[in-house]
């Protein structure tokens, strides 16, 4: 994820009220996407950074993050693979301003990064792709983050 550029940020709540945590997008600087976003960002390589804001096991964050890739991912082998890199990498307890940074490459592989080291990486071009579609798709977890992110896109940042 070094050598990217914030495109933009805000803020995942859950029942839209309680904070659990930043999320920001990182792509190519001066990248400049107004349409096919998900589709652009996925021919280059692009990386979200969740920072939490509140305590959080990572049983109950995987499982939130497995939730919404289920219906998005076709190949549940990709989804098996992806949340057994999370389960085995992720520590037990994670504490505020812990950041989790997942790498998506135009390979389609999904690296884990914590704290900005690399954690271990998947072949997953099917999560890859719903990753995208999880934080920029029109049902996106987070609107306003992506509505930040798309306008940061839009703008080349």
């Amino acid at each position: 994820w070094k050598g990217l550029r914030l495109a933009g940020c805000g803020v995942r709540s859950k029942f839209g009220v309680v904070p659990v945590y930043a999320l920001g997008l990182y792509s190519t600087p001066g990248l400049r996407v107004e349409r096919r976003v998900q589709e652009t960002l996925g021919e280059t390589v692009t990386a979200f950074r969740i920072t939490l804001v509140r305590h959080l096991g990572a049983a109950a964050f995987v499982k939130a993050i497995e939730d919404q890739l289920a219906t998005r991912v076709a190949d549940a082998s990709q989804l098996d693979a992806f949340v057994d890199m999370c389960r085995a990498r992720l520590p037990e307890t994670m504490n505020p301003g812990s950041t989790t940074i997942l790498r998506l490459s135009p390979s389609g592989h999904v690296t884990l990064l914590l704290d900005d080291h690399e954690q271990a990486s998947v072949l997953a071009p099917d999560v890859a792709a719903a990753l995208l579609d999880v934080y920029l798709g029109p049902a996106a977890v987070s609107p306003t983050a992506r509505q930040a992110i798309l306008h940061g896109l839009a703008a080349g940042l």
